[in-house]
Parts: structure tokens; C-alpha cells; sequence
């Protein structure tokens, strides 16, 4: 990359925000803008790259997650119920035990299978995960933004009546 494709942060706003949108071959393209932002913070340290920085890693970790919808086969507008019974068909159709005959290979794939439909059960059933799934946050994001309000709620001293001493 050159600095004249950074001539301004609106055009730099159109150039890495489609690929995040297309195939998963321009995930490359995308690692690539987010390289190209932190050199370019590093010597021109302006507030508005950085903010473009934190938004293209953001949009590049939300293209990387999983489709939690995609893994219980579920659609994105499935109630509590049906994302329940497709939960309890996909862990007995995935299940460890299950796949105990299988060779090492396919046994950790079945337990990883497993723990990803556990998290998907997990996010989506959770009122407030899910609306920061929806949101377009990772499950590590989804955790750090639980304990950031956990924080927030419970101030310096951990909700303790009385305040700080």
C-alpha cells in the first residue's frame, strides 16, 4: 500500500470496508487494510485512524466468528423454542460418546463440534449475548463486553453498600 490510498479517512472508509462483506479469499485483503492502518498510526498518530483501525479489526473479528445460526440450522429469526430443539438434535447428532467408534481425527472433530454447538446454545438463548451476537460481536468480545457492564454495575469496590473507603 501506498500513502496516496490514504489520502483521506472517507476514502479509507471505502476501501476496506466491502471486503468485508465478499468471499472469504478477500479475508487476506482485509488483514491486510488492518496491517496497513496500524503502520499508518504508527507514524501519524490522528484519532480518526485510530478510530478506523478499531473498526476495521472489529468488522474483520466479526467476519471470523462463527454463524451460530449456520450451526444449529436454525434461521436468525428462530424462536427460543425452536433454537432449543435444534440445539437437543445437533449435541445427540454430535455427541462425543456418539463417536467413540470413529478414528482420533473424526473424535475431535465430533468434540469440537460439540463445544461449538454449546456455545451457540449458550449465545443464543442468553437474552443479553445474543444481542450482542447480533450486534456482530465474537463470543470473546461478548464475554469482554459482560465483564466491562459487570464493572460498570459494580463500580470500584464491587457494589459494596456504603461505597469507597
Amino acid at each position: 500500500m501506498y500513502l496516496r490510498h490514504w489520502r483521506g479517512t472517507r476514502t479509507l472508509s471505502r476501501s476496506w470496508r466491502p471486503c468485508v462483506h465478499s468471499a472469504p479469499a478477500t479475508l487476506q485483503i482485509c488483514s491486510l487494510h488492518c496491517r496497513a492502518l496500524e503502520s499508518l498510526i504508527s507514524w501519524h498518530p490522528v484519532e480518526s485512524v485510530y478510530h478506523k483501525l478499531e473498526e476495521a479489526k472489529f468488522l474483520l473479528r466479526k467476519h471470523k466468528r462463527k454463524n451460530y445460526y449456520e450451526v444449529l440450522g436454525v434461521p436468525s429469526v428462530a424462536s427460543q423454542l425452536e433454537i432449543k430443539k435444534a440445539y437437543r438434535e445437533r449435541a445427540a447428532e454430535w455427541h462425543p460418546d456418539k463417536k467413540s467408534h470413529l478414528d482420533e481425527a473424526a473424535r475431535k472433530n465430533a468434540e469440537e463440534m460439540f463445544k461449538t454447538i454449546g456455545e451457540a446454545y449458550e449465545v443464543l438463548t442468553d437474552p443479553n449475548k445474543k444481542e450482542l451476537y447480533e450486534k456482530g460481536y465474537d463470543l470473546e468480545g461478548i464475554n469482554e463486553q459482560i465483564e466491562i457492564k459487570k464493572r460498570r454495575t459494580n463500580g470500584c469496590c464491587g457494589g459494596r453498600p456504603g461505597g469507597c473507603h
